[in-house]
């Protein structure tokens, strides 16, 4: 290990604040609420001074809902002028990636399309309502190399030396344009790494015509859990994104969520907690269609000493100084050996 991968970094709590709240509730609230929500979020906030980026991203979905709405005030034309942004940026990504999906079809690569892009482009309003700063490929673990040297050659160098993401124990390869960025998998989440968990991720998937090229995106059940397990993270980046994320898959498709099987899978790999948390709020702030028995037992699964020893660096209730990446990278050490975490909680 070497220094610099340990360098501590700020991280701030997945659970969204009073004014980010506030936002979440002008966007998904009951529409007869949403003149109050929204004027609660601008009273707490200036635009002229800055806003945190986690809010930020949900500016183009906040335009949408108000325009829906026919609500107006001084900050529309920005709104506005974001929401426009994020189609540019958008359209750009996705036809810089869509080539490189290309290459990697006529390679015979099977990928599958992660998080952001089936979200902005099946799930959201418009595609533009859910900025996207890269878009995460997942291919098979045994094709990892081939496909990541394909887009090296494209011109897409890593952003991350191939010798600190292994010391680190990633999930995925980070590449770059200078404009565009792609998050290459070789497995859905980093928390899971047995051959099953990433058998789970490909089950079912469903074909996706992405631009000219047809790949691959989860079921709705899996999605909903790895936008729950990633957003309930703390980040650099106010990860409040998870909360609009995780609502719109629920308001398009909950009839479609296999809940025991997503219970089953949560708890069998140790995300049982952290996705019940996600569930219960998602529930009780937002009136989301999830079974209340869902969450319920999802909770009184309890949580191994694996588990709350993890929970605890991902869960923090504030703004951190700093997470040492040290400890999160033994947390993605200790989960490369599952047996021997069993052991130890069934010893302890």
């Amino acid at each position: 290990m070497q220094a610099q991968d340990f360098a501590p970094l700020a991280h701030v709590s997945p659970w969204p604040t009073k004014p980010q709240s506030d936002l979440l509730q002008a966007i998904f609230g009951p529409d007869e609420r949403v003149a109050e929500a929204y004027a609660a979020w601008r009273s707490a906030i200036d635009l002229d001074v800055g806003l945190d980026a986690g809010s930020y991203r949900l500016l183009p979905l906040l335009d949408y809902r108000l325009r829906g709405l026919g609500l107006d005030d001084p900050i529309t034309g920005r709104l506005r002028g974001i929401y426009r942004r994020a189609w540019i940026d958008n359209q750009l990504l996705f036809a810089r990636v869509g080539e490189l999906l290309n290459r990697l079809a006529d390679a015979k690569i099977e990928t599958m399309l992660l998080k952001g892009a089936p979200l902005a482009l099946v799930y959201y309003p418009r595609p533009e309502c859910r900025p996207m700063g890269d878009i995460d490929v997942l291919v098979h673990e045994n094709d990892a190399s081939r496909a990541e040297r394909l887009i090296l050659d494209a011109g897409w160098p890593r952003m991350l030396p191939r010798a600190r993401l292994e010391r680190l124990q990633m999930h995925a390869a980070s590449l770059s344009n200078g404009a565009q960025e792609i998050d290459l998998h070789w497995r859905g989440l980093f928390e899971t790494r047995t051959a099953a968990s990433v058998r789970w991720f490909w089950e079912g998937a469903i074909p996706f015509q992405f631009g000219e090229v047809t790949t691959l995106r989860p079921r709705t059940t899996v999605l909903l859990l790895s936008v729950i397990v990633h957003g309930l993270r703390a980040n650099p980046v106010p990860p409040v994104r998870w909360v609009a994320d995780a609502m719109t898959i629920l308001r398009q498709e909950a009839e479609k969520i296999e809940w025991d099987e997503l219970t089953s899978f949560a708890i069998r790999h140790r995300l049982g907690w952290r996705t019940g948390l996600g569930l219960d709020y998602l529930r009780k702030r937002f009136a989301a269609p999830i079974p209340a028995e869902v969450p319920a037992r999802l909770l009184a699964a309890g949580q191994g000493i694996f588990e709350r020893a993890e929970n605890s660096i991902y869960l923090p209730g504030a703004t951190r100084p700093g997470i040492s990446p040290l400890r999160r990278w033994l947390c993605r050490a200790a989960r490369k050996s599952l047996r021997t975490i069993s052991l130890i909680e069934y010893w302890t």
